[in-house]
Parts: C-alpha cells; structure tokens; sequence
C-alpha cells in the first residue's frame, strides 16, 4: 500500500509559478498594459491547467482583463507562458471610476486532477 500511495502521489500533477502575484505599474485610458508568468511542470506527469473564468455562475475575470491562454498542457520539465493584458476602455472605465469596480482580481489556476493555485492581479 505505501508503494502505491508514493507511485500515486509522485504522478500527481506538480507546478511552480514564477510569482502569484501581478503588479501593473500605470495604466493608462485605452493602452494596454502587459505581464506575465511562467508554469512550470515539475512533476513527472503532464499537467493540464485552466485559468477558472466563471465559479457558480459568477464571472470571476473581470472585463478589463485578459488572460491567454486560459488553458493548457504542460510536458514535464517544460514551461508554459501566461500572459496578461489590462485594457481600459469606455466600457470598463465607468465602473473603475465610480467605484462599482476596482483594478484587482484574484484568479484560480486550477490543475486538472490537483490543486489550485490563486493569482492575484493589481
């Protein structure tokens, strides 16, 4: 049984994010603005991951944001790229300036068959 369990756990899916954290400087009135992270696979199975848009019928990426790719598979040792952008326009900026919204998400990467991992974007 405890070979099991260890054969088990060592095929479980395993990541490392280069932060969980997304700090944008100055953004501006329609100029987008863009970062990024790095997924690594560090386990030794192939690791299929999806950036969660809606969680019980809430949209949980707010409209000035956006994340690509949302979803993917990643080799072990290998790296997969998110990037995002943060775009203003006259649509999202009326809710950012009366104060019905504000320039902060926190979403939830979430690995098939694993954890989740929570990124937080401000």
């Amino acid at each position: 049984m405890k070979r099991l369990d260890k054969l088990e756990n060592e095929f479980l899916p395993q990541v490392t994010v280069d932060t969980q954290e997304i700090v944008f400087d100055t953004i501006k009135f329609v100029e987008p603005c863009r970062k990024s992270l790095v997924i690594t696979n560090t386990g030794q199975a192939p690791v299929q991951f999806t950036i969660i848009r809606e969680w019980q019928g809430k949209t949980v990426v707010k409209p000035w944001l956006s994340v690509k790719p949302a979803s993917g598979f990643i080799m072990p040792g290998e790296k997969c790229d998110i990037d995002f952008e943060i775009y203003v326009n006259k649509k999202t900026a009326c809710d950012l300036n009366c104060g019905e919204d504000q320039l902060s998400n926190t979403l939830v990467l979430h690995l098939h068959g694993g954890k989740a991992i929570f990124i937080t974007v401000t």
